[in-house]
């Protein structure tokens, strides 16, 4: 059985502006309305807010436009 490196791994969970970053880059207003529009997911820790990279992934996953739906 092979053991996990913490390269392997993934992170469940990232700050705000990582989240960001991994989205493209895209501006802070605009993510925090994905996030109250619930497109993108978070929890709060004690005072911090974090996003979940699984929502980040679906999100981007599911607004790519395919060649039958031009």
């Amino acid at each position: 059985m092979k053991l996990a490196t913490p390269t392997d791994l993934e992170p469940l969970v990232v700050p705000i502006n990582e989240g960001r970053r991994l989205a493209g880059n895209i501006g802070r207003t605009k993510f925090y309305e994905l996030i109250n529009d619930g497109k993108v997911r978070t929890v709060t820790i004690g005072r911090r807010r974090l996003v979940f990279v699984a929502s980040i992934r679906e999100l981007l996953e599911g607004s790519r436009v395919l060649p039958d739906q031009l």
